[in-house]
């Protein structure tokens, strides 16, 4: 019942040596078979997925950007990619690369791939772009009034804001690219 292998390098009377066969599941046993006599069972376990590279390794907050992931012993469909722990989209997969798309309010972490054998790969880390303030309004303050502060890779929740070493604990809105408070 398993996966026969067809493409040999070399046959003897104590050696055999061939091409592993596409397909094959996670674990099971090798056996060579000859006039109709099986051998013994060899058990075999299929690699766990090793990541080498991720580009790009500097992520925005906002999300929906591109990540190619590239390593070994991924399988050819069926993989899962967890990223700083969330969940992630997978747009193609082989053995040998994956691509993702990022999911919106990334903080730095690890990117791990689980291949379809549920074997679990090497963490390579990320970061993300830090907050950059670009504008406030207004630019005098009064206490009570709304401040509007405008920029890049803020988060759409879960920000803090500091002003003159005090928090701001009262946000109207906060999105990646502007908090009103």
């Amino acid at each position: 019942g398993g996966i026969a292998m067809s493409n040999f390098t070399s046959q003897g009377h104590t050696q055999i040596v061939g091409i592993v066969p596409a397909g094959i599941p996670c674990t099971g046993n090798v056996i060579v078979t000859i006039c109709g006599q099986n051998s013994n069972s060899a058990a075999y376990t299929l690699p766990a997925p090793v990541i080498s590279n991720i580009s790009p390794s500097v992520l925005s907050r906002a999300g929906g950007e591109t990540v190619t992931i590239t390593g070994t012993n991924f399988s050819a469909s069926g993989n899962s990619v967890t990223i700083g722990g969330i969940g992630a989209t997978i747009d193609s997969q082989s053995p040998t690369s994956i691509t993702i798309t990022t999911p919106a309010d990334l903080c730095a972490g690890n990117i791990v791939v689980a291949n379809a054998c549920a074997q679990v790969s090497n963490s390579m880390p990320y970061t993300v772009t830090a907050p950059a303030i670009s504008n406030i309004n207004p630019s005098v303050l009064i206490s009570g009034n709304t401040i509007t502060i405008t920029g890049s890779n803020f988060g759409s929740t879960g920000n803090t804001v500091t002003i003159g070493g005090i928090a701001m604990s009262n946000f109207t809105s906060q999105g990646h690219t502007q908090i009103v408070g």
